[in-house]
């Protein structure tokens, strides 16, 4: 999200759109076979995840949607566009996620 951020600004003017989302906590076979207590208690919550289908939905309408044609730089759930934390909004936050990001590449800007 604070890659993202940072990133469309940078697109600003070219067509190029990028945005982030969540896709929602999705029953993938995550954690199948875990014991403990950690098995335990995703075998609790498993029955209340969302399937792979609705986890792609998100994606697939930013990809397709011309409802978020020219849209950048927001986060999106369930299709729609949601506020951040304040961390998330952080635009030097947002700004040392870039710079590291760069560094990790062996590249400076």
């Amino acid at each position: 999200m604070l890659f993202t951020a940072a990133l469309s600004r940078r697109l600003a003017g070219t067509g190029i759109t990028a945005n982030s989302l969540h896709p929602g906590v999705i029953a993938s076979g995550f954690a199948g076979g875990t014991g403990g207590w950690f098995g335990v208690g995703w075998s609790l919550i498993r029955p209340f995840l969302s399937n792979p289908a609705d986890g792609a939905a998100t994606s697939l309408h930013l990809a397709t949607s011309p409802e978020v044609d020219g849209v950048s730089g927001l986060y999106f759930s369930k299709c729609r566009p949601v506020p951040t934390s304040a961390a998330g909004g952080d635009r030097d936050l947002q700004e040392r996620v870039w710079a590291l990001s760069l560094r990790q590449l062996g590249r400076e800007e």
